[in-house]
């Protein structure tokens, strides 16, 4: 259970808001600040790898000898965006193997194909949406003027 409770407290939530600084808050005039905390927020995503690292240095699975929903819940999150966050994995073999090990596993390879496609077509409808509409998403509201 602690390995699930350390997905939802640090993992999501640190990972979504280095993503979130590095490629969404960037297209908001007036974001100063953007440059600290995408630097913040990438470096607790990566200390968040070398927690993983330590972990599954210790056990195949992050809650132990069985794959469990606290692998399930941190995949997305630790092995879809290492790249996009220009994290290094080679130092880090533990968590290779273990996003290699879900990578194999018969429902993730059912599905993967149509993640990732749904994925890209995610991207492309955010980085077409008119300001307005992303600002109204993101809650930011326009002074008046």
């Amino acid at each position: 259970m602690q390995w699930l409770m350390w997905q939802m407290a640090g993992v999501g939530p640190m990972f979504g808001q280095a993503l979130h600084f590095r490629f969404i808050a960037p297209r908001f005039a007036g974001t100063e600040g953007t440059a600290y905390s995408a630097t913040r927020y990438t470096a607790e995503a990566e200390r968040l790898y070398d927690v993983a690292e330590t972990r599954l240095s210790q056990a195949e699975w992050l809650g132990g000898a069985d794959y469990s929903i606290a692998d399930i819940a941190a995949f997305p999150w630790l092995g879809r965006y290492a790249k996009t966050l220009g994290i290094d994995l080679a130092n880090r073999p533990a968590v290779s193997a273990w996003i290699a090990r879900i990578q194999q596993r018969p429902a993730v390879v059912a599905v993967d194909e149509t993640a990732k496609a749904l994925f890209k077509a995610d991207l492309a409808a955010q980085s077409s949406a008119e300001q307005a509409k992303v600002e109204s998403f993101f809650g930011i509201r326009r002074s008046a003027q």
